[in-house]
């Protein structure tokens, strides 16, 4: 995946060469950065989410060591980023993003005294994104892998 903001810098070079600096490039870009961070950009987007996402199940697979991984390699780190994320979309009054962070994070769930109370402080709004049914294989807040 690539960012469309570095594809367009990159739009004089020839096609073979721009697909694969462009994939480069953003890969550097966003090389350290958590969703939660990407949340709270100002200019945060859906496809700057996906590529963190997506970077974080290719990075799974890695023997290499990169903050992608621990997404979906440490149940705590997932779930801290979970919490994080959440907070940022609301703080941003950011509806999308928050149903993005909750399809996208399904087996974690707001307690009523961590991220609800927080959520709420931050955001009344999106009082009614708090709650979703369980599916049955959704474990209590625990990582499936």
């Amino acid at each position: 995946m690539k960012l469309t903001a570095v594809a367009r810098v990159l739009d004089t070079f020839p096609p073979k060469v721009r697909d694969r600096a462009s994939v480069i490039v953003s890969d550097f870009i966003i090389a350290e950065m958590s969703l939660a961070r990407a949340c709270k950009l100002p200019v945060g987007t859906f496809e700057l989410l996906n590529l963190i996402w997506t970077r974080s199940h290719r990075d799974k697979k890695s023997s290499a060591w990169t903050v992608a991984k621990l997404l979906q390699t440490q149940v705590h780190y997932y779930r801290w980023q979970f919490n994080q994320a959440l907070i940022q979309a609301a703080r941003r009054g950011d509806l999308i993003m928050v149903r993005w962070v909750l399809a996208h994070f399904r087996h974690c769930h707001i307690t009523k005294d961590g991220s609800k109370k927080r959520l709420d402080e931050d955001n009344w709004a999106f009082s009614k994104c708090w709650t979703r049914p369980k599916s049955t294989e959704e474990s209590n807040g625990v990582m499936k892998t």
